[in-house]
């Protein structure tokens, strides 16, 4: 009925900001010129892992600490 068909278009609208909001998103992180900031970013901003989860990805001596430093300074530029 007309009620789902609103549903729907509701539904296709959100999904069209949420894929134009993760496009944005990606462009930033690619544009950091750093490896280790680009991993940081993608992992905690569009995979939504914990710091400690963040940190362990990351390698190296890199503390949840460290990493949520680093996400801090590349956000704000």
């Amino acid at each position: 009925g007309l009620e789902s068909d609103d549903k729907i278009k509701d539904m296709r609208r959100r999904l069209a900001l949420l894929i134009a909001a993760q496009k944005k998103i990606e462009g930033f992180v690619n544009s950091l010129s750093n490896f280790r900031t680009r991993r940081i970013v993608r992992l905690k901003a569009l995979q939504g892992l914990s710091w400690s989860e963040v940190a362990r990805l990351t390698g190296g001596d890199t503390s949840p600490e460290a990493a949520r430093s680093i996400y801090r300074r590349a956000l704000a530029g």
